[in-house]
């Protein structure tokens, strides 16, 4: 996600992590209903890019990124899946993970 924000306007680090908290009760809650193990780590990348005129910050680009990666036993096998979006809540992440 990418956003364009005056220089004056406030900025808050993650601020859209809060948002996305459930992503792992909502995998582990999956794995858990086809009988499996998981564990599920997400990666959080913030860059800001600031443009300058005349010694003055004329506006602010920042750009959220990261990933979701879902870990799975069972039936003695590990299966792995990764998404490409931090706080990803898409369930087929864990039937991916359990086909592998």
């Amino acid at each position: 996600m990418s956003t364009t924000t005056p220089a004056h306007a406030s900025h808050e680090p993650f601020a859209d992590a809060a948002a996305h908290t459930g992503a792992s009760d909502t995998l582990l809650a999956e794995a858990a209903r086809h009988g499996a193990d998981a564990e599920v780590w997400t990666a959080w990348h913030e860059t800001d890019e600031l443009v300058c005129r005349d010694g003055a910050v004329e506006r602010r680009s920042e750009v959220l990124s990261g990933a979701t990666a879902l870990t799975v036993w069972a039936d003695g096998n590990e299966g792995y899946a990764v998404r490409n979006a931090p706080g990803a809540t898409d369930t087929a992440l864990v039937t991916t993970a359990l086909a592998i």
